[in-house]
């Protein structure tokens, strides 16, 4: 009996061991075959697409002035040598100046003068020309007075000036009132399409017109100056049709060329003498003096009546 035992403990053992080390298989389909094992797929959070948004390039284009500016990286005292060194450049001959030369001279390196060379044009104050760029005759002016008259020299542009758009904005508005340095910088801004962002440059267009004489400006109020220039037509107006209710204005006929009361003829000078006595000098004049005065001047009406009496006789 005891020798019978062993043989199944060790088949026991065995059985376990063999169940133990036994891989696991995998699961089989329904028909038979084995599947292969799925694999486990990470799929990674998908970044949100950026936003679409405007670009850059439109938004300047949009908000660029249509009108050439003064720049505002010179100060306006330099703008003003810069126009004197244009003038200086090109001499008696007025020659074709280029940046370099004008550089020169104002001591001012090329690429920050030439900032300026496109307002200049547009404005009337250089003509581009083949190599450069030609003062126009108010700038000559301009640095000729210069060397007498520092304070009122710039005022020899006025003729220039009151031919720019920014002069030809203001000055019509300027007719009718006062304007406030803010209203007037509008009115410019809208003129030229321009962005607050503009508004430095924009003030310099006032100096321009301030140191002109085209407009008086404290720094608060704008008011038309005393060199401006207001374009008036003397020609008749042919919209209007004339009829005998509405006939063409008469015209004065010539004057007989008569000897006046000075003895002078028609082309020559005619002259106008007024009188005019203070009550309060006559308080302090004799009676005599008085009767003397008047009859002076009863004197003189008698004898200029006569004198134009003669020369309306017929001859």
């Amino acid at each position: 009996m005891a020798s019978t035992a062993a043989p199944i403990s060790s088949t026991l053992e065995g059985t376990q061991s063999t169940q133990a080390t036994a891989p696991k298989q995998p699961p089989k389909s329904v028909t038979g075959s084995q599947e292969p094992p799925k694999q486990r797929t990470e799929t990674k959070p998908k970044k949100p697409a950026p936003k679409a948004t405007k670009t850059s390039s439109a938004a300047a284009a949009a908000s660029k002035p249509n009108k050439y500016l003064p720049t505002d990286r010179i100060t306006f005292i330099r703008q003003l040598d810069l126009l004197r060194g244009w003038a200086a450049a090109s001499g008696p001959n007025n020659k074709i100046v280029s940046n370099d030369e004008v550089a020169k001279i104002v001591k001012m390196a090329t690429s920050t003068l030439s900032m300026n060379n496109a307002f200049y044009a547009q404005s009337g104050f250089l003509t581009k020309a083949d190599g450069g760029y030609i003062p126009a005759q108010e700038v000559f002016s301009f640095l000729r007075n210069y060397e007498w008259s520092p304070e009122s020299a710039f005022t020899k542009m006025a003729p220039v000036l009151s031919k720019t758009w920014f002069a030809e904005v203001l000055l019509p508005k300027l007719s009718f009132g006062v304007l406030t340095t803010d209203e007037a910088i509008q009115c410019l801004a809208y003129a030229c399409n321009a962005d607050p962002e503009y508004r430095s440059q924009l003030r310099f267009l006032l100096d321009y017109l301030g140191n002109g004489g085209i407009i008086e400006w404290d720094g608060a109020q704008v008011r038309k100056g005393a060199h401006s220039v207001t374009v008036t037509s003397t020609a008749p107006n042919t919209d209007i049709v004339q009829t005998p209710s509405n006939p063409p204005p008469a015209t004065e006929p010539p004057k007989r060329g008569g000897p006046t009361f000075f003895g002078t003829t028609e082309g020559a000078v005619n002259f106008n003498v007024s009188v005019r006595v203070d009550m309060g000098e006559f308080a302090s004049w004799k009676p005599e003096r008085i009767a003397a005065f008047f009859n002076g001047m009863a004197q003189v009406l008698a004898a200029k009546a006569d004198v134009e009496k003669v020369g309306e006789e017929p001859k």
